[in-house]
């Protein structure tokens, strides 16, 4: 990054913010907030950044807690500004998660979760995260804290006391991590994103609520799914299962719950792809990264999630691509897609190539604008401190998009 940054720069470009800050002492200290995220080296929570400002601590920490401003106004028209200066017809919203992890239990919605990325439980909080993507260029869109279930449960006596402590809103209910997604999706759209298409890895592509809810909105997405996501290969005809009679004794009492004339079988079987297999056409050349000399196979299927219960999904391409073997189960790598005609090798890279560039912007938070250095205890100062990096990062990019274009 280059050192620590000039702060009359900074101050300049926080003016077209500055009607969000009810008083002078607020618009100096987050500029302040902005520069010590900005410096290289050290942690980049609030003393280590306190003592490196020559500022004190209680000013910044104020900064998050109890100062008068708009946070949300800020991130609405952060929005704005990056829609008009970095929004492209081929751009890709990629939906994923960050992982905080804490220590005690005394930090906002934290709690015992999985994490993908070491494999095991640990405690912390979860934000679901979208990044908007253009070709050489990311910018984190929207992040949201997760509440987990037991953190909204109003009858619980501990848990009520603890949202009452670190001021989570009284309207602030439980969503699933897909649903937080949605919303993030509904905003992009609010705002008039341009969004060539919504990309997501396995942990949200196998939701099938959230690709229906994608399809609802009449959104294009490539979303991977693990290889034991399950399918039909034709449409299934629904029908009451009835076990079996018993000798004796009164009936047991079930649920309804229907069966198909054929059976689903997962993406990784080889019979889903029994005579279903397309060539594609685009080689090297054609903008693709690497391996472009992959076959990709592709075929029609209608999943199965809650066919149990009568839930019908609309078809779409479940393609596998062969020949990488990084994170792929038995050499394969496995996509679905809603456009009706199909997916190619063209789509597969430009959607990796966005999630590349996400991922890049992701770390460029995590470790050297210190997204997880926040301590997170309450639920404004969580948020403010995620809005203040994503302005730190927005100043990086437009800073570097002057450079460019004056050289």
């Amino acid at each position: 990054m280059g050192g620590t940054p000039c702060l009359s720069d900074i101050e300049t470009y926080l003016a077209p913010y500055g009607r969000f800050f009810g008083r002078a002492e607020a618009r100096m200290l987050a500029a302040r907030y902005i520069q010590g995220l900005l410096t290289e080296g050290g942690r980049k929570s609030v003393e280590p950044m306190a003592q490196r400002l020559g500022v004190p601590a209680r000013s910044l920490q104020r900064l998050l807690n109890r100062a008068v401003w708009d946070h949300h106004g800020v991130l609405q028209a952060y929005r704005e500004r990056m829609v008009d200066l970095f929004s492209g017809r081929e751009g890709v919203l990629v939906i994923g998660q960050t992982i905080f992890p804490k220590r005690g239990n005394h930090s906002v919605c934290v709690a015992r979760q999985y994490n993908d990325e070491t494999g095991r439980m640990i405690s912390s909080q979860t934000a679901a995260e979208s990044v908007y993507a253009v070709p050489g260029l990311a910018f984190p869109w929207a992040m949201d804290l997760y509440v987990p279930t037991f953190w909204a449960r109003p009858r619980n006596e501990e848990f009520r006391h603890l949202r009452q402590k670190v001021g989570i809103p009284a309207r602030i209910r439980h969503q699933e991590r897909w649903e937080l997604a949605i919303s993030q999706v509904d905003l992009a759209v609010h705002h008039q994103l341009g969004m060539s298409m919504v990309t997501a890895g396995a942990s949200i592509g196998r939701i099938a609520a959230f690709r229906d809810a994608l399809d609802v909105r009449g959104l294009r997405y490539i979303l991977e799914i693990p290889p034991e996501t399950t399918f039909f290969t034709k449409r299934p005809v629904l029908r009451e299962y009835k076990p079996k009679k018993r000798g004796r004794g009164r009936p047991r009492k079930r649920h309804r719950i229907l069966d198909a004339d054929t059976p689903p079988v997962s993406a990784s079987e080889e019979a889903i792809w029994s005579g279903k297999v397309t060539v594609d056409t685009h080689t090297a050349g054609s903008g693709t990264s690497s391996d472009t000399s992959s076959r990709l196979q592709s075929v029609r299927v209608w999943p199965a999630e809650g066919y149990r219960e009568g839930v019908l999904h609309e078809p779409v391409w479940l393609v596998r691509r062969p020949g990488v073997s990084r994170g792929a189960a038995n050499g394969y790598r496995y996509y679905l897609g809603n456009h009706p005609t199909g997916f190619g090798l063209e789509d597969i890279a430009r959607a990796t190539a966005a999630c590349r560039d996400a991922l890049a912007c992701r770390n460029t938070m995590i470790h050297d604008l210190g997204l997880l250095h926040h301590e997170g205890r309450t639920w404004t100062g969580w948020h403010r401190h995620v809005v203040l990096v994503f302005l730190a990062l927005g100043f990086l990019l437009e800073n570097r998009t002057h450079i460019h274009s004056v050289v």
